[in-house]
């Protein structure tokens, strides 16, 4: 298990094996958005840094560790996974790169400038988290739906 905050301060990385399950912290193609537990651009800019530590952390594992995001964004990729190594040399992920580089103020910046609209289904899932709602019809676009998880 390996905290990786940023995205949230929970967020979780694991482990298992040669495999990395990042969950929200790195996914193919960008990097979880560090605003869903408090939009103020303060606490956006402390997020954003804690991710870039995370970030860095996972970035210390072999170059054959397979990536597995919590979501992804393009149902055309196959598969969802990924080697670390292939990441840091492909160009899909500008976020990553940054990291890469140990350029922390240029990721801030990034992510501060790009944030989408908050999810229109974050508060949805978010409840049904928490138990406090139960899940509707809609439970599978819930969760398969479009990732907006991501910074960028």
């Amino acid at each position: 298990m390996i905290h990786s905050p940023g995205h949230t301060p929970g967020s979780t990385s694991f482990e298992y094996g040669d495999t990395l399950l990042s969950g929200d912290t790195l996914f193919l193609r960008s990097v979880g958005r560090p605003d869903l537990e408090d939009s103020s651009e303060d606490a956006v800019r402390e997020a954003a840094s804690l991710l870039f530590e995370s970030l860095d952390d996972l970035l210390d594992f072999d170059d054959k560790a397979v990536v597995l995001p919590g979501h992804f964004s393009d149902e055309e990729v196959r598969p969802l996974a990924t080697e670390l190594g292939e990441l840091r040399e492909e160009a899909t992920n500008e976020l990553l790169s940054y990291v890469e580089d140990g350029d922390e103020e240029s990721f801030v910046e990034t992510i501060v400038e790009s944030l989408a609209d908050e999810p229109a289904n974050y508060n949805e899932i978010k409840q049904i988290n928490w138990g406090k709602e139960q899940p509707g019809d809609d439970v599978e676009e819930l969760e398969l739906g479009p990732n907006n998880c991501a910074a960028n």
